[in-house]
Parts: structure tokens; C-alpha cells; sequence
């Protein structure tokens, strides 16, 4: 069966380990049933090597591990340089991949 995305898993948030520039990230509470509350983003740090493999794209889907497993919504580039926290998942069809 061919392939049809790509998934990943956001980075672990561990100030005394992660280091870079500090970058807004999506957590749990961020993705709503078709929908993100972009309201009180926090930050992270972010080294340059991480932000192709935690970064979102336009067309990816952002879906939830915790809290109400499933929940999703659509990227859309509402803010540039948006990362994803370890308890979200990325899920980019492999048509949107570079």
C-alpha cells in the first residue's frame, strides 16, 4: 500500500535541554474541532536543524494526542514559523512535501 503522509510528533518541552531561538508552538489546548485558538501562544526554543522537522506548512493537519484524542484542524499559515509541542501530531500529505 503506497504511502499518502507524513507524520511526526512535536518537540518534549524541557527548558533545560532545548536550546535556539525561542519560536511559538501549538499545544493540546491551541487545536479546536476544525479551528486553533491562537490566543496566549507560548514559546519554546528552537535550534535551526529542528525547524523543518517540528515546523507546520500550510495544508497540515494538526491533530491532538491528549485531551480529546483526534481533535484536528488545518494549518493554514495563520502565523509563519509555527512549531508543534510533543503532545501534537503532524500529519502532512506527502503531495505538500518538498
Amino acid at each position: 500500500m503506497p504511502e499518502i503522509a507524513e507524520f511526526r510528533l512535536g518537540k518534549m518541552l524541557d527548558q533545560n535541554k532545548n536550546r535556539g531561538q525561542p519560536m511559538p508552538y501549538l499545544a493540546n489546548i491551541n487545536v479546536r474541532w476544525g479551528e486553533f485558538d491562537l490566543e496566549n501562544l507560548r514559546e519554546m526554543r528552537f535550534e535551526e536543524s529542528e525547524i523543518e522537522t517540528f515546523g507546520l506548512r500550510y495544508g497540515d493537519i494538526v491533530m491532538c494526542e491528549g485531551g480529546e484524542p483526534g481533535r484536528c484542524a488545518i494549518w493554514k499559515n495563520q502565523i509563519p514559523g509555527m512549531m508543534i509541542q510533543k503532545a501534537i501530531h503532524r500529519i502532512r500529505p506527502l503531495g505538500l512535501v518538498d
